[in-house]
């Protein structure tokens, strides 16, 4: 049995024109007869979907093309004008902030309506709740009230209640995002041990990296439907390739023509691999890493620069070589091919890192191509009682001169 079905899905929405914000445009609007106009606007069109038991389901896509509305609808907050859904199965929710909450109630009071919402009684909320403010963190502040939380609060509690209904189906809508660095790999890793006893998951995200990594399928949506689904990889490429199209577009309908070398080579694709050449998302200390950049290049370009950074997902960069500055060039490049960046030895600690690319004219004068912190990797933990973001290959010596 599957855990969701979904066929001929179709929503709606209806949007409103010439909307009067004072009585007296309203006034005006009613005497000269043009009010108001509505539009129909179809979020989702004939998407017909089916996730296993036990799968992780990616979805991506770009802003506006219904991955939200889809999430919304297999949680039973919104209903389909057109086609069916099925969920079989406990489901729990991991939504923007806000969800569920009232802000001038407390972490502790937030905590039991939340978990009524998701369908917990309040023996089932009182028995758990020492675990749900403990994975928090949140300790000192859950007799505040959520209007004193951050961000990163909010999606601690929202998170520890969602995870400790014990789900069958967990929803999560690009919530990650907002909490911080030891708070992301902690709630992953919980993600991760979700899929291990086989939960069904999910998952929305603008993290290509994170998606690869953890899904089994891959739904990229475009304009309310379907693109593609299949293997990580192959959606990621696909949505690459897609968002390539949609910015030739954008910059056409603006009445701006770039220069047509901007246009003749591209970034088509981004790995992370190891000593043996095979494709990975997560490294450990001291091992080594192959970024490896394909390209696609429509006639011959000569002397192009490639650049990378990498950023800790805190935001902190690290390091930002280029095939100029290094020394390295680059006589020309033609139609398929790929750069290697080889790094001996991973030096960062347990941790997510995010990847910039960029690629160049000789003079570093223009980008042909460039993705701003897209792909990531994650680094585990080898040594637990190191810190920071460096592991240092340092000896330690004694002199003990004595009394």
């Amino acid at each position: 049995m599957n855990a969701i079905e979904v066929k001929r899905l179709g929503k709606k929405f209806r949007i409103q024109h010439g909307k009067e914000e004072t009585l007296k445009g309203f006034a005006v609007s009613f005497f000269r007869g043009h009010g108001p106009t509505t539009e129909e606007f179809w979020a989702l069109k004939n998407i017909s979907l089916e996730v296993k038991k036990g799968e992780a389901l990616g979805i991506i896509g770009t802003n506006g093309s219904g991955k939200t509305t889809l999430l919304r609808i297999l949680a039973g907050i919104l209903y389909p004008d057109l086609g069916e859904v099925r969920v079989n199965g406990r489901i729990s929710t991991l939504f923007e902030l806000g969800t569920g909450f009232h802000p001038e109630l407390s972490g502790r009071e937030n905590t039991y309506l939340n978990g009524s919402i998701l369908g917990l009684s309040k023996k089932e909320i009182e028995k758990k709740f020492d675990e749900i403010v403990a994975f928090s963190e949140l300790q000192k502040f859950i007799d505040s009230p959520l209007k004193f939380y951050s961000s990163g609060m909010q999606v601690r509690l929202a998170f520890s209640i969602a995870i400790n209904i014990n789900p069958e189906i967990l929803l999560v809508d690009e919530v990650l995002a907002v909490g911080d660095a030891s708070f992301q790999q902690k709630s992953f890793s919980q993600f991760q041990e979700f899929k291990r006893k086989g939960a069904t998951i999910v998952f929305v995200s603008h993290d290509l990296g994170r998606v690869e990594e953890f899904c089994d399928r891959v739904l990229v949506m475009k304009n309310g439907s379907p693109y593609f689904i299949g293997n990580p990889e192959e959606a990621a490429l696909e949505y690459l390739k897609m968002n390539m199209k949609e910015d030739e577009v954008k910059e056409d309908k603006d009445g701006f023509t770039p220069s047509k070398e901007r246009k003749m080579l591209k970034i088509i694709k981004i790995e992370f691999l190891n000593k043996n050449f095979k494709n990975k998302k997560f490294f450990e200390t001291g091992e080594p890493l192959i970024i490896r950049t394909h390209y696609l290049a429509a006639k011959r370009i000569n002397k192009p620069v490639i650049g990378i950074a990498l950023y800790r997902d805190d935001g902190i960069h690290l390091t930002g070589p280029n095939t100029k500055d290094s020394k390295y060039p680059i006589n020309y490049v033609e139609g398929n091919g790929y750069i290697d960046y080889r790094i001996e030895k991973i030096s960062m600690h347990a941790g997510r890192f995010l990847l910039t690319v960029g690629l160049f004219d000789e003079k570093v004068s223009f980008a042909y191509d460039f993705i701003d912190k897209g792909p990531s990797f994650r680094v585990g933990a080898t040594e637990l009682n190191q810190a920071g973001v460096f592991k240092f290959d340092g000896q330690w010596k004694i002199h003990n001169y004595g009394k």
